[in-house]
């Protein structure tokens, strides 16, 4: 692998590294993380990335990681040798759009490399859906890891990086010829649950227990804090009170509420089905670093090369809820012999040990990459 960080953000110097990068000797495919405040839009990068003579993929972020630091501005580019094989699926959050027939046509191929890489658009209203079509075609055998991109304006826009361009309600999909480990971890807790969510609109929990959603939430939240949420402190409060939707032999997956209406229903990024059961959870930045800390040994089998390299998918509402902390949960995951890449997401996708595959909110993803 070939890795360049270029901090200016300007639409020039990624002309300059996306050209350089795919010229050199031995690379065939890239990957691209780029930062929001680059101001990348269609009109003024689309070009470039039409340009770009091997296959593209990646997805525009609110940050990037590079080894301990995080970066508001910039763009990493990274190089492959072996070509991938990158498929774009539109419409998103299109009720009517049928996922299991376009994928059952990308996985349809004799020999599926062992890591499929996935970016979507973070503000889809249809993710859960998506990821749980790929399970049904791809199963549990590869290792499927990737994130929601967007930007912190919470303004739906293209975000998604293609050989076509910037897109917008689309994922895309790569299969990448490389080994490697995926491992989960967020360090949050139940303090009250479960609960059943009784109506449920894709990623919109009407209510629970057959009341309007947001009078539950609030008075589990007034009775472990004593703090009185409202619409106008929500995003402060609810920060440090996801929910966790129940999964067999697994630890929850965390939905994060991100917004509450007039009628008491709130907005999480990622969808609840209706009929599941969910409780509502809490953490501190102790117990989440801990949790992160405890992914960089989690690699049994796994010998690290001259061709590795660390990827971490962490969410941007735990960058904003640890705020200064950030910098600790950062060096719990270095590794100090291969380098270590990523981006700060809007959910996270990874197969959890084999046992399922879901679409995360508030969690940390590492994996480790090996091209053969």
């Amino acid at each position: 692998m070939h890795i360049e960080l270029e901090q200016k953000g300007s639409i020039q110097a990624l002309a300059t590294v996306l050209e350089n990068t795919a010229a050199r000797d031995g690379v065939n495919g890239i990957i691209v993380f780029a930062c929001d405040k680059n101001g990348f839009e269609p009109e003024n990068v689309d070009s470039i990335f039409q340009k770009c003579p091997v296959p593209l993929m990646g997805g525009i972020f609110p940050g990037i990681i590079h080894e301990k630091e995080t970066l508001e501005t910039g763009t990493i580019v990274i190089g492959i040798s072996q070509k991938p094989e990158i498929s774009i699926i539109k419409g998103m959050s299109d009720p009517d759009t049928d996922f299991l027939h376009p994928l059952s046509e990308i996985f349809k191929i004799d020999d599926i490399p062992e890591t499929i890489l996935v970016f979507a658009d973070g503000f889809a209203s249809r993710i859960s859906s998506f990821i749980n079509a790929m399970f049904i075609n791809i199963g549990l055998e590869r290792n499927i890891l990737g994130g929601g991109a967007g930007s912190l304006s919470l303004t739906k826009k293209p975000c998604i990086i293609s050989n076509e361009g910037l897109l917008e309600d689309a994922s895309i999909i790569g299969l990448l010829d490389t080994q490697s480990t995926v491992n989960i971890s967020h360090g949050w807790h139940t303090i009250k649950g479960p609960f059943k969510v009784t109506e449920a609109d894709r990623n919109v929990i009407k209510t629970i227990n057959w009341m309007p959603a947001f009078n539950i939430y609030r008075e589990v939240i007034r009775e472990h804090s004593g703090q009185y949420i409202t619409p106008d402190n929500f995003s402060r409060i609810a920060m440090s009170y996801p929910f966790g939707v129940s999964r067999m032999c697994n630890d929850p997956v965390v939905r994060d509420p991100v917004m509450v209406d007039e009628a008491g229903a709130l907005t999480c990024v990622g969808e609840i089905m209706e009929g599941a059961f969910v409780n509502i959870l809490h953490g501190n930045p102790q117990s989440l670093i801990k949790a992160s800390g405890q992914l960089s040994t989690c690699t049994p089998g796994f010998s690290l090369g001259e061709n590795s390299v660390g990827l971490v998918i962490d969410c941007i509402s735990r960058a904003l809820f640890l705020k200064d902390k950030f910098e600790h949960e950062l060096k719990a995951l270095h590794l100090p012999d291969i380098p270590l890449l990523g981006f700060l997401s809007f959910g996270e996708i990874a197969t959890q040990e084999k046992q399922s595959l879901e679409f995360h909110n508030k969690t940390t993803v590492l994996s480790i990459l090996e091209e053969l």
